[in-house]
């Protein structure tokens, strides 16, 4: 069991679940039926995450729960029935509002009542992450109630952080920052600096929200930073050193798209003072991402270095660097599926996509946009989901992708062309689209249109295309190039692609 928790501490998961087969034998052989329940419990918990063999998952829990039951073991039970609640969270299941309830029950049958408490807030984490609103904001209140009983600051600490994150993600930042300012008076008065530090933490991800403060968010993460690196020999870990630079990073990124949001004019060259002032956040935030990825990759934990790699992308991405971004996302998405993490294996594909998309390679921002997408609709991500969605539908100005959704705030470095100023290599000088960026887009946009790839120096009506789709074609064409004037009737004028692209391109160098 030692080994095979090393194993997954170095997201080495398959590797892991090896070896807990054979702990697995070893209890059979010796009859310790709960040593075998805690052993399956630990191969259900790998295959649920990261490797998201949901079904897998459900049959090995219960096979556990069963064992715990037949030895009367009910912490044993109750660690079952998390476990399946993370799996319906996954899955968007109800019924993982009984298996919530069940989970309490335990602990209160027991007389847990800490436990019970726990149980509760946690389960309101989940429902946070799955959607339901009204269910999380209600058990992160009971929570916050019970630990109020029990006199509990601490745990009352806690669930105010729980509360606060729950009314940020569904909208209600002020309420959500009021809870977490209300954790960090706690944690105060009872001289904890690590709830502290975690209640910096909540403030700083709350401000980042819509509809939250960037600024706030900066100062926030810098606190928490300052008190775990003060804390690195008692309670805080070079990990908790890493998520914090990680978050002051966010932080830093939100502030410069609020800056770029607030320029009424993209086109407008940003005076010497703000570009001081961009250049100044980009390379605090730069600098705090660069030092978590290195205390990272001097980590024995490759999950840990790919979720640095992924911030390090997105801040090269949002600031326009695309040779920054494009190398570490390669870095990252080889060590997701190294890992088999297909969540941040889609993630980095996304980042590709972004950067295809700025270099003016649609085909191949296609490509990656929708590997990603199959992946998200795989892991019933719905964020992510919409996220790719919304990508592709601003490729083509349609909604192929999707229903015009939105993307998370970190997709928005299309709309910050004022943070290009904050560094040199960002600097992009727009002279029209490519030859290679119009043939390529063509290909994509008739392949959709007609449902197979087009010879470029094929008739396009000869391949598929009747009059209705070359209205639709040529309507998509246009979006390829906003503000050139293209003719009603281009597909029969210019009847190939190769055609076609040399008129397209003729155009555009003339606005």
């Amino acid at each position: 069991r030692v080994t095979a928790a090393a194993l997954a501490a170095k997201a080495e998961s398959t590797e892991a679940i090896t070896v807990l087969r054979e702990a697995i034998e070893i209890a059979r052989s010796v009859e310790d039926r709960k040593a075998e329940a805690s052993v399956l419990l630990r191969i259900a918990g790998l295959e649920l995450d990261p490797l998201r063999r949901l079904d897998d998952c459900r049959a090995t829990a219960a096979e556990a729960q069963a064992l715990f039951r037949e030895v009367e073991h009910w912490r044993g039970e109750a660690d079952v029935v998390e476990l399946q609640l993370r799996l319906e969270i996954k899955e968007g299941s109800r019924q993982a509002e009984n298996l919530a309830d069940e989970w309490r029950a335990l602990f209160f049958d027991a007389g847990d009542r800490k436990g019970e408490a726990h149980c509760v807030k946690e389960a309101a984490r989940m429902f946070c992450e799955a959607g339901f609103a009204q269910e999380a904001e209600s058990r992160a209140q009971e929570a916050q109630a019970l630990y109020q009983e029990m006199e509990d600051q601490p745990g009352e600490a806690s669930a105010l952080l729980a509360l606060a994150e729950v009314l940020a993600t569904f909208g209600d930042v002020q309420r959500g920052v009021q809870a977490a300012e209300e954790a960090l008076e706690l944690s105060k008065l009872l001289e904890d600096p690590q709830g502290q530090a975690a209640a910096w933490s909540a403030l700083a991800k709350v401000q980042m929200m819509d509809g939250g403060d960037p600024e706030e968010a900066c100062t926030a993460a810098e606190k928490a930073v300052s008190l775990v690196k003060r804390a690195l020999k008692g309670w805080a870990t070079r990990r908790d050193e890493v998520k914090a630079l990680q978050l002051l990073s966010e932080a830093g990124v939100a502030k410069l798209l609020k800056i770029a949001d607030q320029n009424g004019d993209p086109d407008q060259e940003p005076d010497a003072a703000e570009k001081a002032l961009l250049q100044t956040i980009f390379d605090k935030a730069m600098k705090a991402v660069e030092l978590a990825v290195d205390h990272a990759m001097n980590m024995d934990d490759r999950r840990l270095q790919a979720s640095t790699l992924h911030t390090l992308a997105r801040g090269h991405l949002v600031c326009r660097s695309q040779v920054g971004a494009t190398d570490a996302a390669r870095e990252g998405l080889r060590l997701a599926r190294e890992i088999h993490d297909r969540s941040l294996e889609a993630s980095f594909l996304m980042v590709n996509a972004e950067v295809h998309i700025a270099d003016n390679y649609l085909g191949k921002a296609d490509e990656e946009a929708r590997a990603a997408l199959a992946i998200f609709r795989d892991l019933r991500d719905s964020e992510g989901e919409e996220y790719a969605k919304s990508v592709l539908d601003d490729m083509y100005g349609t909604t192929r992708g999707g229903q015009g959704t939105s993307a998370p705030d970190a997709s928005k470095y299309e709309d910050s062309s004022k943070v290009q100023a904050a560094s040199e290599s960002s600097v992009v000088v727009n002279q029209g689209p490519t030859k290679e960026y119009i043939i390529e887009s063509l290909q994509v946009l008739s392949k959709n249109v007609v449902g197979d790839d087009v010879e470029i120096d094929s008739p396009l009506m000869e391949a598929g295309m009747d009059s209705l789709s070359s209205v639709e074609f040529r309507n998509q064409v246009r979006g390829l190039v906003p503000g050139v004037n293209l003719p009603a009737s281009i597909v029969f004028d210019y009847p190939s692609l190769r055609s076609m692209t040399d008129f397209i391109h003729m155009k555009a160098s003339e606005q």
